[in-house]
């Protein structure tokens, strides 16, 4: 394999070489360790070559740029600053209270959530929708007082550019949230 910038010929990148076919004539996976490819041998490197490497050291940069600008701390921030208000708050307060008795585990796992979603972080596995409908008291009305109130915050915490970006994600999750809850107790009748 070539190791300078010139391009090999076909078929001597080893990563790039076929089996011979089996079965309905696709060709068999190459039954090769992905770290035994070579990590720059002719530029081909397989894409999952350089994913894998970033899973298994658990490297959280991202591989495709934030949503808009903000720091991880902004993040941080405007989570803490919003389960302050959910606590108080005489409506979605005794929601959250009813499922969350620990909040700073709750706020990090949330913060992961938004890292994820704004940052590209992949650094949160949970599924939002799973959790509000196995919650039993989250009701429709519940998510546009959810998002009030959260973009109460943001334009608190945020400058005015960074709130309105993610106000505008947030709503689409939320909006999301509210489709996937149809059917459930306290939703409307879907007309399927």
């Amino acid at each position: 394999p070539a190791t300078s910038g010139a391009s090999a010929p076909p078929g001597s990148c080893r990563h790039m070489r076929k089996a011979p076919p089996q079965g309905f004539g696709l060709p068999r996976p190459i039954r090769q360790p992905l770290a035994s490819f070579p990590s720059t041998s002719c530029g081909n490197t397989p894409p999952t070559d350089r994913l894998d490497t970033r899973i298994a050291r658990r490297d959280t940069t991202p591989m495709i740029p934030p949503r808009f600008d903000i720091t991880e701390d902004q993040i941080a921030r405007v989570v803490a600053s919003f389960y302050a208000c959910i606590r108080e708050h005489p409506g979605l307060g005794p929601v959250f209270a009813a499922h969350v008795s620990d909040w700073p585990k709750h706020e990090a796992k949330i913060t992961r959530f938004w890292r994820n979603a704004i940052l590209h972080e992949r650094s949160y596995d949970g599924n939002p929708l799973a959790v509000h409908r196995a919650a039993g008291n989250v009701r429709l009305g519940m998510f546009e007082v959810w998002l009030g109130l959260f973009d109460s915050v943001l334009k608190q915490e945020l400058p005015a550019r960074t709130a309105a970006e993610w106000s505008a994600l947030a709503h689409r999750i939320g909006r999301g949230l509210m489709f996937g809850m149809q059917g459930t107790e306290g939703a409307p009748p879907s007309l399927r």
